[in-house]
């Protein structure tokens, strides 16, 4: 009988993260499979001592200082300053209970001796294998024993190069997963690089609901006005808000925008007509789904304005060779579904791109639907 376990972030407060935890969840129950996410949460401990190496290597690197600064900064001085962040911390913990999860593991030991009760233990999407994921060592799948089959859906790399250093411990445990899927171009021109084996490049697990789909998930919640810009910045780009403002220029519309999500922008404090802080997974669908336009520097930002065919620009928040940059999930999103055009410095002019050809779209996305169900199907045995 077929039973997997889903090796997915379904603790951390993260919209996207959640989403897509979800729907990888939801479209194997779809499927008939037998499921559940592995209660991690009691392993948080461990993974952190694993983590600590990592750290450490990083000590003297200013660039992972800067990037890591402004989060600390939040929590430390700004986080008080926020309204809203207890009934958006509420929304997040009512959104956990839609997850259906294992027992709660304590150890890495636990945790393997539970893995024969599976036929299969699968890495979701999201940035799993980030250098400071893998030193973890938790989304390697390195507990799974050999004769569970492994499988890694759409799972990302969150970077487009791997430290030399680390070159060894990647093509240790990628060559135990039976069954490789990533989610961008460059993971699959990395694995080819440290191992030698074929990875399919598959889409995110939220983009296999269409906009009705999604309404089965989370359900319809009333609008905040009649016609709005939405804008979901996790950046400070001054330029991205100029275009937005043109924007509203433009078309006379208010922008509402959840703002101070991940760090504090002093920008954001007077740039929404209806400023939102308090924004769970649900209520970000809602803002997406119920707006005229859409301006983002997110991927799943991106995704979900995509889904519900939205006019929408998404906006470079990091500069390629950032340490921080998330550029290629969106170049290999935007890429294979013909929407190149709609990745934007914020220099640009509103006029020029406000028409999308959703029907061109949509015949790209079924048929990455239909690659992606395949290669669930084949990883699964069917």
């Amino acid at each position: 009988m077929i039973k997997v376990a889903i090796a997915a972030v379904h603790w951390k407060h993260n919209h996207g993260s959640m989403l897509q935890c979800l729907a990888l969840q939801r479209v194997l129950t779809d499927m008939d499979i037998n499921n559940e996410i592995i209660d991690m949460t009691g392993l948080h401990a461990e993974i952190r001592k694993n983590r600590m190496s990592f750290f450490l290597r990083q000590f003297f690197s200013l660039s992972f200082i800067q990037a890591k600064l402004g989060k600390v900064k939040f929590e430390l001085i700004y986080k008080k300053r926020v309204h809203g962040l207890d009934d958006r911390k509420r929304h997040f913990v009512d959104f956990e209970n839609r997850f259906v999860l294992s027992q709660r593991f304590y150890s890495m030991a636990d945790l393997t001796k539970a893995c024969f009760d599976y036929s299969h233990v699968m890495a979701g999407s999201d940035q799993l294998w980030l250098p400071i994921n893998v030193a973890g060592d938790y989304y390697t799948l390195n507990f799974v024993p050999d004769s569970i089959t492994k499988v890694s859906y759409a799972t990302s790399f969150g970077v487009s190069d791997i430290p030399k250093r680390d070159r060894e411990t990647y093509k240790q445990f990628i060559g135990r997963i039976h069954h490789l899927s990533v989610r961008e171009n460059s993971g699959q021109k990395l694995i080819q690089s440290l191992t030698g084996q074929e990875a399919e490049v598959v889409c995110d697990p939220t983009l296999l609901f269409d906009k009705e789909g999604w309404e089965t998930l989370i359900p319809l919640q009333e609008k905040i006005c009649e016609q709005y810009i939405f804008c979901y910045f996790l950046g400070g780009n001054k330029l991205h808000r100029e275009f937005v403002n043109n924007l509203k220029k433009f078309t006379n519309l208010p922008i509402v925008a959840m703002v101070h999500m991940e760090e504090y922008h002093p920008v954001d404090n007077s740039f929404a007509d209806y400023p939102v802080t308090d924004a769970g997974p649900c209520e970000f669908v809602n803002l997406i789904r119920n707006a005229d336009y859409v301006c983002t520097d997110s991927y799943h930002g991106s995704i979900f304005s995509i889904i519900h065919q939205k006019c929408f620009w998404v906006f470079k928040r990091h500069n390629d060779n950032s340490l921080m940059s998330t550029n290629t999930r969106i170049n290999s999103l935007l890429e294979v579904l013909g929407l190149t055009n709609r990745y934007l410095t914020g220099s640009e002019n509103v006029e020029d791109s406000i028409e999308i050809d959703y029907d061109a779209v949509s015949n790209s996305l079924q048929t990455q639907r239909e690659k992606a169900m395949q290669f669930l199907k084949n990883s699964l045995g069917l």
